[in-house]
């Protein structure tokens, strides 16, 4: 039985755990202007959802105060 050539990349990134790919990589209208400027980036962390999507939470690499992280961060955050 062969496969889908995105169902052996998706399975080959988990294994070698270098992230999933996003099936739906656009961002949600619901963001901040300063994240859908600049998209996603390294240190964005975030739910994958059941229909492929990313739903961005904060920036690990971004200050508590820098306005992508508009949404707060979590307690203690440095």
């Amino acid at each position: 039985m062969s496969q889908a050539p995105y169902d052996v990349y998706a399975r080959q990134l988990f294994l070698k755990k270098y992230g999933i790919p996003m099936f739906i990589p656009e961002p949600y209208n619901n963001l901040s202007r300063e994240y859908c400027d600049k998209g996603a980036s390294i240190g964005d962390v975030g739910i994958i959802a059941a229909d492929g999507s990313f739903s961005f939470v904060f920036n690990i690499c971004a200050a508590a105060g820098d306005p992508i992280n508009c949404n707060g961060v979590p307690d203690k955050f440095k």
